[in-house]
């Protein structure tokens, strides 16, 4: 499988997180949409570094000699994204009208694709690829 088919498993993984989060907070403990929103970044983002750093990108892990500098700098390419993310919700829900559930879907689409191409290039950037026997050790640890 393809890095951006394995991100894409992930992102709809951490996705289900972060609206099953932004719904929950805001129906049920009545919280204001944009502060669940941003509570369900931040889990929905732990999940997607694990998963990535597990699987999507496990064969580009030489690019990240420290799991916690590692995550730091997922977070910091997350502001990109995810700030984009909450600024167009409240765009669209304060000034165009939409629901807060149906914007943040739409919104979560548009920008995934720009997510990958940060990561990617940044985080798990272009290394050279462990070798099979790498990845076999890998595994067993």
């Amino acid at each position: 499988m393809t890095g951006f088919i394995k991100y894409s498993i992930v992102g709809a993984f951490g996705a289900a997180i972060n609206f099953s989060s932004l719904w929950f907070l805001t129906e049920q403990a009545h919280l204001w949409y944009l502060l669940s929103a941003i509570i369900g970044i931040i889990l929905a983002s732990i999940s997607n570094f694990v998963f990535n750093y597990l699987w999507a990108f496990k064969d580009k892990k030489s690019s990240i000699n420290n799991k916690i500098v590692g995550y730091f700098k997922y977070l910091l390419s997350r502001v990109v994204t995810e700030g984009l993310y909450l600024v167009l919700l409240y765009v669209m829900v304060d000034f165009v009208g939409w629901h807060y559930m149906t914007s943040a879907v739409v919104i979560q689409i548009l920008t995934a694709v720009m997510g990958y191409v940060i990561v990617s290039k940044w985080i798990w950037k272009g290394e050279v690829a462990l070798t099979k026997l790498e990845i076999l050790e890998a595994n067993r640890q």
